[in-house]
C-alpha cells in the first residue's frame, strides 16, 4: 500500500483551477482530457484516464466511470484504477488488497451512483480480471445505502458462473449491510463452491439475518464433519444474537476453538448476559488468544463496563487491530470518548491515522476538536487522514 500525500492532492487540485484559465500550452485543459475518454482511439482514451487518475481529478469521476466498461480491458482496468485514486485516501497495488483494508480507505467524497452502477456490470465482463478488479473496487468504494436498483443488480450476480463474483457478491452485501438479500444469502449456504459457502456465511452474521438461525444451527449438529463451519457459523449467530442462542453461547465459553470461544463471548455480550459477566472477566483474565480477549473487551462494554479506551489501543495489533475496529464501529459515537484517550498516546502513525479515520466514522460534528490537532502531525498520511476526517464530520447533520 502507498499512502498519498496530501500535497499531491493539492496539487492536482491547484492544476485543475489553472487549466480552466490557463492557456494550453502552459497547462491540462482539463475538458479536453475528458473529452478523449470518448475519442475512437483506445491508446487516447487510455491516456487520458490515466492523466485523470494520476491528478486524482474527481470532478471527472462520473466520465471516467462510463470506460469501466470500455470495449477494451486496459482501459476498462485503467477506470477502475482511477476510480480508486478518486475515492480512496490510499493508493493500493491492486483492488483485492484495497478490499482486504476495510471500510477505513474509504475518501470522505461518496462515489456517484454511476460508478457503483457501472462496476456492478462490469462484474459481467468477459474478462476474468476486470470481473475480479471491478467487484473488489466496489466493495471499496461503495459505501450504504445503495439503491434498490443497485441491490437488484448486484443480486444477478449471486447466479454468476464465476464462484469469485459469486463469492464477493455475498461479501460486499456483508460488508454494505444488506438485510434484504438474506434470503439469497440462505441459498448461497449449499453453493457448489466451498469459498461462496463462508461468505455467505460471514455475510448472513453481519446483515443480522434472523432468519437464518435455524441454519446456523443444523451446521453447529454437523460440526463433527471434515468441511465443518462450525465455528463460522457460531460466530454469524453470535453477530445476529438471537435470544434462542444464550445457551449455545454459554456452553462454547471453554471451547478448545478460539473462534467459538469468540463467538460465545460476543454473543453474550450482545445479548447483554449479565449472568455471565464473571465468567467473561475470567477470558478477559487468562484465555491465551488476542481475538478472545478482545470479545471479551467488547462483551464487558455492551455489559456497562467502559473498554472502548482498550479496543481502540488494540487497533495497533497488526494481527487483531481489524477485529477492534470492527468493535469500534458497531458501538459507533459511544466509542469516540475510547478512541480520544488512545489518540493522546498513540506513537504508531498508522494507529493515529486509523484511529482519526474512525473518528470521521462513527463521530459528528462536534467531535472535530479532538482531530484537529492531527493536521499538523509530524507524518503526512496523519495528517492528510485528518483533512479527509474534517470533512466527513463536517457533512454530517
Amino acid at each position: 500500500m502507498k499512502s498519498r500525500s496530501l500535497l499531491a492532492v493539492i496539487i492536482g487540485a491547484a492544476i485543475a483551477v489553472a487549466g480552466a484559465v490557463a492557456t494550453p500550452s502552459a497547462q491540462v485543459v482539463w475538458q479536453d482530457v475528458i473529452r478523449n475518454l470518448r475519442h475512437p482511439d483506445r491508446a487516447v482514451r487510455l491516456a487520458a484516464v490515466q492523466q485523470l487518475g494520476r491528478a486524482t481529478y474527481v470532478a471527472a469521476a462520473d466520465a471516467v466511470a462510463q470506460l469501466i466498461v470500455d470495449p477494451d480491458d486496459r482501459v476498462q482496468q485503467a477506470a477502475i484504477e482511477a476510480e480508486m485514486l478518486f475515492f480512496l485516501i490510499d493508493e493500493f497495488e491492486d483492488t483485492q488488497a484495497a478490499f482486504n483494508a476495510g471500510p477505513l480507505v474509504r475518501g470522505a467524497l461518496p462515489a456517484p451512483p454511476v460508478v457503483v452502477d457501472r462496476l456492478i456490470a462490469a462484474m459481467r465482463d468477459e474478462n476474468e480480471r476486470i470481473r475480479f478488479d471491478a467487484v473488489h473496487a466496489l466493495g471499496a468504494i461503495a459505501e450504504a445505502p445503495i439503491s434498490a436498483s443497485q441491490v437488484e443488480a448486484l443480486s444477478d450476480q449471486f447466479e454468476h458462473y464465476d464462484p469469485i463474483v459469486r463469492a464477493m457478491t455475498c461479501r460486499v452485501f456483508g460488508r454494505l449491510r444488506v438485510a434484504e438479500v438474506a434470503p439469497e444469502l440462505i441459498v448461497a449456504l449449499g453453493d457448489s463452491s466451498p469459498i461462496v459457502r463462508a461468505f455467505a456465511l460471514e455475510a448472513l452474521g453481519r446483515v443480522r439475518a434472523e432468519t437464518a438461525v435455524p441454519h446456523l444451527l443444523s451446521m453447529l449438529i454437523r460440526e463433527r464433519e471434515r468441511d465443518s463451519l462450525a465455528p463460522q457459523a457460531l460466530l454469524a449467530m453470535a453477530r445476529i444474537a438471537p435470544a434462542s442462542g444464550l445457551d449455545h453461547f454459554r456452553k462454547r465459553l471453554a471451547d478448545k476453538n478460539a473462534l467459538m470461544r469468540r463467538a460465545a463471548v460476543e454473543g453474550i455480550g450482545r445479548l447483554k448476559d449479565r449472568d455471565s459477566i464473571d465468567a467473561v472477566k475470567q477470558i478477559l483474565a487468562k484465555d491465551k488468544s488476542n481475538e478472545v480477549r478482545l470479545a471479551a473487551h467488547f462483551a464487558l462494554n455492551a455489559l456497562g463496563e467502559v473498554q472502548t479506551h482498550h479496543l481502540a489501543a488494540a487497533m495497533v495489533l497488526r494481527d487483531v487491530g481489524f477485529v477492534a475496529r470492527d468493535y469500534l464501529l458497531e458501538i459507533g459515537r459511544p466509542a469516540v470518548p475510547g478512541i480520544e484517550s488512545a489518540l493522546k498516546v498513540a506513537k504508531d502513525a498508522r494507529h493515529r491515522a486509523d484511529l482519526v479515520q474512525l473518528v470521521g466514522f462513527i463521530g459528528g460534528r462536534e467531535d472535530v476538536s479532538i482531530v484537529r490537532p492531527f493536521l499538523q502531525d509530524k507524518n503526512k498520511r496523519v495528517a492528510y487522514v485528518t483533512d479527509n476526517t474534517i470533512v466527513r464530520l463536517n457533512q454530517r447533520q
